[in-house]
């Protein structure tokens, strides 16, 4: 391929491929049931002028003068390709193709979901009474500040000074001292409106920020020196990897290999009523391999709850050999007065998984900061607590104080 041909390959390929990438988003947002994604919708990143001053971009970084003046006439091609109308309110067949797949779409997640949750009801009535809009059920149930209770409370600030900086790493401060241009506006905006309404919501985590990293990466610029570009770079691999490590490998990293061993573990859990787990992630059933136990998530409710759900575990009679299982991490100190002497209660360790870090466990409000990290880094581990009922003591005593 001649050097000149460059731009006109790349107008070809360039059509081609920003149809599919907005296909592509569409897809994505359509299959992913979490109500908050729309709120980061950019629009502008596939508007004309955008695409021009990128490809513009592109080929005026990347070819030289000569090839440039060259291939004057095919980029005035390229060119004149953006200046077409692209907006479908020009093109009303569009605009109702576009309405009809997503009518259809719409129907066939409601009809997907609602035979899943209601396997054994009447297909055709439940569509038509009760249907299960995934979405919406995901908007009420994260209304109700009562619900988030069970998953944990965070200051709304939570977002702004701890989830976009772990998620942005070293490319925060280029977002405040980068130049900005026109095109980037739009792309900015909706990434920070998107995080500001999800920041009135109680409950926030960094993974609900997500779709907004695309969007801020995308309006940041490098820094003009190499020699600042090579030491942002080198930071920008370093922050990513350590991240991956620390997110991918321990954080809630316990998980699952717990849920193996107790699926393993079928004469250990022959005389349990229960497995409880607490403050870990959704622990998958189907690693159980078999084995019946009942599994029951508690997610964060607090420690008075815990106690009281233990005790509800065990049958009117006491009975030496039963017992209940829990599960939850090492730095959970709380747990430290139920297996220092319970009146009532009395816990075994089991077994434990060291690579196991809490980071939803920070609390760096009441206990600072260095007390917060080496509570969570210094009691890494999920422990397996086996909890018998002493049959002496009087039933009904709950111990003072919570979590």
């Amino acid at each position: 391929m001649e050097l000149g041909d460059g731009p006109a390959n790349f107008g070809q390929q360039g059509e081609s491929g920003i149809r599919w990438r907005s296909h592509m988003v569409l897809i994505i947002y359509s299959n992913d049931p979490r109500f908050s994604l729309p709120l980061f919708w950019d629009s502008s990143s596939y508007s004309e002028s955008s695409i021009e001053s990128r490809s513009q971009h592109l080929w005026h970084s990347h070819a030289s003068t000569s090839c440039r003046n060259f291939s004057a006439s095919r980029y005035h091609k390229l060119s004149n390709l953006w200046d077409k109308p692209l907006t479908i309110m020009k093109r009303p067949a569009s605009l109702l193709a576009l309405l009809c797949t997503t009518l259809l779409t719409t129907l066939f997640a409601i009809t997907l979901d609602t035979t899943f949750y209601n396997p054994n009801a009447p297909l055709l009535s439940t569509l038509l009474q009760t249907p299960t809009i995934t979405p919406l059920n995901s908007l009420l149930y994260n209304s109700q500040t009562t619900n988030l209770a069970s998953h944990g409370l965070h200051p709304h600030y939570q977002h702004l000074i701890a989830s976009l900086p772990l998620l942005l790493g070293p490319s925060l401060p280029l977002l405040l001292t980068s130049p900005k241009q026109k095109s980037s506006h739009l792309t900015l905006l909706s990434a920070l409106s998107g995080t500001a309404f999800l920041s009135c919501i109680p409950h926030q985590e960094p993974r609900f920020l997500l779709p907004a990293v695309p969007l801020i990466l995308s309006s940041i610029h490098l820094p003009h020196s190499k020699t600042r570009t090579r030491y942002w770079l080198a930071s920008w691999m370093i922050f990513n990897a350590g991240f991956g490590v620390l997110m991918g490998v321990y954080h809630q990293g316990g998980v699952v290999p717990v849920q193996i061993w107790l699926g393993q573990q079928k004469d250990v859990t022959a005389n349990m009523n229960e497995v409880l787990w607490w403050r870990t992630y959704s622990p998958p059933i189907w690693l159980l391999d078999h084995n019946p136990i009942k599994t029951t998530d508690l997610m964060g409710i607090p420690f008075l709850s815990l106690q009281s759900k233990l005790r509800a575990s065990f049958s009117a009679n006491c009975d030496p050999t039963e017992s209940v299982g829990l599960v939850a991490p090492y730095s959970s100190t709380a747990l430290d007065e139920l297996a220092g002497g319970d009146d009532e209660l009395e816990m075994e360790e089991l077994w434990r998984y060291s690579r196991h870090l809490n980071l939803d466990d920070l609390d760096f409000g009441e206990e600072g900061v260095w007390r917060t990290v080496n509570r969570v880094l210094g009691r890494r581990g999920l422990v397996v607590w086996r909890i018998r009922r002493k049959c002496t003591a009087p039933r009904g005593q709950i111990m003072q104080g919570d979590w």
